[in-house]
């Protein structure tokens, strides 16, 4: 395999659409990225096409699924990285806002177009204020 070479950010993004078009297809797959094999449960130093499925289950099971093995690699043109099957399990997490709520506090509404200074939050992280909004085009404009 080519693993030895270090491909670079755009290469590594062709493998993992690529493969993504592929294995997402197949039932039980839930993702499809460029990671790092899991060896009891803990990364190590070998990139990999990492395919999350929400349940691993034995070879023999496949075909009842309506599926088949993954493969040991994947391959497009001269790229190569092996696949690593990863069991993980997605839930939503998002939480949702009662429309009383909703009536009472404005903040809690979806801003389109955004304006400076609301309120914007990750879901992991607590809320801060947007203070710039720029936006790309061609010619440049100015920022709002």
């Amino acid at each position: 395999m080519s693993t030895k070479k270090k491909m670079s950010a755009d290469e590594l993004q062709l493998l993992s659409r690529a493969a993504a078009n592929e294995f997402l297809q197949r039932p039980n797959v839930t993702s499809v990225g460029i990671g790092y094999r899991e060896k009891d449960g803990k990364p190590t130093s070998e990139m990999v096409i990492q395919v999350s499925v929400s349940k691993k289950v034995k070879p023999d099971i496949l075909e009842s699924l309506g599926t088949t093995m993954l493969p040991e690699s994947f391959k497009i043109g001269n790229l190569e990285l092996p696949t690593d099957v990863v069991e993980r399990v997605y839930k939503p997490s998002y939480i949702l806002v009662e429309s009383e709520k909703i009536k009472r506090n404005p903040r809690h509404m979806v801003m389109n177009p955004m304006q400076p200074g609301v309120s914007i939050a990750n879901f992991r992280e607590t809320a801060g204020t947007l203070g710039q909004l720029c936006m790309i085009t061609k010619p440049p404009s100015p920022c709002y």
